[in-house]
C-alpha cells in the first residue's frame, strides 16, 4: 500500500481525507466496539432490573430516642451484607449489578418521615438491622409518595427546585462526622440533625422537601484510591510524588545543587541528603498534611458505600419559596462540611437555576430530569457515579434525631411500646391480619390486650384472653 503524502502541507482538507481514508475503518471499529459494549450492558441490566420488585418502608422511631448515630452506623454495617460478588458472566450476560437502597428524609407540609426504599428480598435484612438497634421501632410498608408529585414541567400549579449534591473535595477525604459534634469533656451530643428537623417541620401546607441518599454496595477499590492519595501526600516531600516530568525536574535540580555545593566548598551536601532519607517520612509532613493522612486512614478503616444524593423542593405557586426553604435546608446540610471535605449542590448540570439561553425550556428540562431521577432512585442518572461515604459518614447525614437534643413534634414517632404476650395466656383461634390504619374487630366478651408480631408484609394482631 502506497501513501501519497504530496501536498498535505498545503491542503488541510487533503490531510483530513487521507486520515479518514486510511484510518477511518479502524477508528470506526474501535468506537463501535466500546459503544456496543455500553449498549449491550444497558440492555442486559434493564432486563435484570425489570425482574426486581421494590418496596418502600416507613421507619417510625421510639418517642424517647437517646441513641447516638453509632446505632445507625451499625445498621449500615449490617446492611452492607447485601454486597455480592458478580462474575463476568453474571455482569455481561445476566446484567447483574450491586444492590441499591434509598434512604430518604421527607417533609410533606411539615410532617417528617424517615424511609427506606429496598428490594423486597432485602426486607428481612433491613428490618433485622433496624430492630437490632431500635427494638421498639415500627416498620411499615407504604405506598410510594413520589406518585403525588407534579407529572410535567412547566406546571401551572406547582414550581420545583432540585439538585444533586457533590463533594467539595476528592471522596477519599471524609466529611465532618458525628464524633465532631460531641463535646470532648461533657460528652454531650449536639445533634446536627436538630437544625434540619426544625427547618423541615416549619414547612407550610403544600410545601415538600425530599432528601434522598441512593446507597449502592461498594467493593474495596476505593480503599486503593485512599492509599494512593496517602502515598501522594507522604511522597510529596520525599521525591516520590508527582509525575514523570516532576521527577526529571527534581533530578536535575538536585544535580545542579550538588555541583554548586561542591564548588562552594560544601562537600557534605550528599551526606545531608542521605541523612534526610533516613528520617521517617511522617516527620517531614506539615501538621495539616498529617491531619489529612490520619483522616483518610480513619475513613478507609470502615465499610464504604457509593452514594447519590439529591434534594427536591416543590410547592404550589402561592407558597413556593426556595429562598426560605431551600437555603435553610442547604445550610443545614453544610454543617457536615469540615476542613477535609463537604457537601454542596451541583450547579453546572442538575441544579434548577436561572439560565441565559432558552431559559424556560432548559429549566423545565432540568426539573423533569432531577424529579425523574429521584422517582427512579437512580444511582447513575445525573452527574457522575456518586461519591464514597463510609458507614460513619453515612450515619452522620442520615440518622434518627436524638430526642434530648431535638424537640421537633412533627417527626413520626412510636407513641407506645409493644410487649410480648404473657406465657400463660390463652389465645383465641381467630388471628386477624390487618394494616395499621384499619379497625380491630372485637372478639369475645373480654380482651386482655393486643400483641403485635412482625411478618413479611403486614402486622399480625392476636387477641389474647385472660
Amino acid at each position: 500500500m502506497e501513501f501519497d503524502l504530496a501536498g498535505i502541507g498545503q491542503s488541510p482538507l487533503l490531510a483530513a481525507w487521507i486520515l479518514i481514508k486510511y484510518l477511518g475503518i479502524p477508528i470506526f471499529l474501535i468506537l463501535g466496539f466500546f459503544g456496543g459494549r455500553i449498549l449491550w450492558l444497558n440492555w442486559r441490566q434493564n432486563k435484570f432490573s425489570s425482574k426486581l420488585k421494590y418496596i418502600l418502608l416507613a421507619l417510625d422511631i421510639p418517642k424517647e430516642n437517646e441513641q447516638s448515630p453509632k446505632a445507625i452506623e451499625n445498621m449500615f454495617d449490617q446492611i452492607s451484607g447485601a454486597h455480592s460478588t458478580i462474575s463476568f458472566i453474571d455482569k455481561w450476560w445476566g446484567g447483574k449489578y450491586q444492590a441499591k437502597f434509598s434512604f430518604e428524609i421527607i417533609s410533606i407540609s411539615g410532617y417528617i418521615q424517615f424511609l427506606v426504599y429496598t428490594e423486597e428480598k432485602f426486607r428481612d435484612l433491613v428490618e433485622a438491622a433496624v430492630y437490632a438497634q431500635y427494638p421498639d421501632a415500627e416498620i411499615t410498608e407504604i405506598d410510594d409518595y413520589v406518585e403525588n408529585s407534579p407529572k410535567e414541567f412547566p406546571n401551572e400549579e406547582y414550581n420545583l427546585w432540585g439538585s444533586e449534591f457533590i463533594e467539595t473535595n476528592k471522596d477519599v477525604s471524609p466529611i465532618q462526622t458525628y464524633p465532631f459534634f460531641e463535646h470532648t469533656l461533657s460528652q454531650e451530643f449536639k445533634d446536627p440533625m436538630a437544625a434540619l428537623m426544625e427547618i423541615l417541620s416549619s414547612l407550610k401546607k403544600g410545601e415538600n422537601v425530599w432528601i434522598q441518599y441512593v446507597v449502592t454496595m461498594e467493593g474495596f477499590g476505593w480503599v486503593k484510591r485512599c492509599k494512593a492519595e496517602i502515598n501522594k501526600i507522604v511522597g510529596k516531600n520525599n521525591g516520590m510524588g508527582g509525575g514523570f516530568f516532576s521527577k526529571i525536574s527534581k533530578f536535575f535540580s538536585d544535580f545542579i545543587s550538588e555541583i554548586a555545593g561542591q564548588i562552594s566548598g560544601s562537600p557534605r551536601s550528599m551526606e545531608r541528603k542521605e541523612n534526610e532519607r533516613d528520617e521517617p517520612l511522617m516527620y517531614k509532613l506539615t501538621p495539616g498534611e498529617l491531619e489529612i493522612v490520619k483522616a483518610i486512614e480513619n475513613k478507609m478503616g470502615k465499610i464504604g458505600f457509593n452514594v447519590k444524593m439529591r434534594l427536591i423542593y416543590f410547592a404550589p405557586n402561592d407558597v413556593y419559596s426556595p429562598a426560605r426553604s431551600v437555603s435553610a435546608t442547604v445550610g443545614a446540610i453544610k454543617q457536615f462540611s469540615g476542613p477535609f471535605n463537604g457537601l454542596k449542590p451541583e450547579s453546572k448540570r442538575t441544579r434548577t437555576k436561572k439560565l441565559l439561553f432558552f431559559a424556560k425550556k432548559r429549566l423545565a428540562s432540568r426539573q423533569r430530569k432531577i424529579l425523574n431521577a429521584y422517582k427512579e432512585r437512580s444511582n447513575y442518572l445525573g452527574v457522575g457515579d456518586g461519591f464514597i461515604l463510609n458507614s460513619e459518614e453515612l450515619a452522620t447525614i442520615f440518622h434518627f434525631p436524638d430526642s434530648t437534643a431535638v424537640k421537633t413534634p412533627l417527626v413520626k414517632k412510636v407513641e407506645s411500646k409493644k410487649f410480648e404476650a404473657p406465657t400463660n395466656s390463652r389465645l383465641f383461634d381467630n388471628v386477624i391480619a390487618r394494616r395499621n390504619d384499619e379497625a380491630i374487630p372485637r372478639i369475645g366478651d373480654f380482651i386482655y390486650g393486643i400483641a403485635s408480631l412482625r411478618s413479611q408484609r403486614q402486622n399480625l394482631y392476636i387477641k389474647i384472653l385472660c
